[in-house]
């Protein structure tokens, strides 16, 4: 934990998702059509509030707490900024900015993409790729003044 300095999280659904019973339906769907065993607890602890959710968010949040102390800490977190416009009962983000928000020490951005193609970038000169890089070159700098500072120490 010493030497995390930072994390990047993509849609992270800390707090879960008001769609996982949506996608708990579709889910179950597949399994049918493809005859394919499903497992729905996967889905069910995504769902908002979720015990599970909730022990890991309190884990998490008391292992930042100690990172904090240790070094310059910080989270980024990129969020979804559109919904499934193609898909009939799904226009929705399937994470909500309020479920991603990291926490502490947490810088919020929006990806102008859906969930499933906030990660996937069309080649260096998209805007989304560029904000990314950004980010991952701010954190980048920030280790660099720290490593700097205590060299002149």
């Amino acid at each position: 934990m010493k030497s995390v300095f930072a994390i990047i999280f993509f849609g992270t659904p800390h707090r879960g998702s008001s769609r996982a019973e949506f996608g708990n339906t579709m889910a179950r769907l597949v399994s049918v059509l493809t005859m394919k065993p499903y497992n729905d607890r996967i889905v069910k602890n995504l769902k908002q509030n979720s015990e599970i959710l909730m022990n890991l968010r309190k884990d998490f949040e008391e292992t930042v707490d100690k990172m904090i102390g240790y070094s310059c800490y910080e989270s980024s977190t990129f969020q979804e900024n559109r919904g499934y416009s193609g898909l009939p009962g799904f226009q929705n983000k399937v994470v909500d900015d309020d479920s991603s928000e990291g926490g502490k020490k947490d810088r919020n951005d929006h990806i102008n993409r859906n969930h499933m193609d906030m990660c996937q970038f069309y080649g260096v000169d998209d805007p989304e790729y560029k904000k990314v890089v950004g980010e991952i070159r701010r954190h980048i700098n920030r280790i660099r003044n720290r490593t700097s500072e205590h060299q002149t120490r």
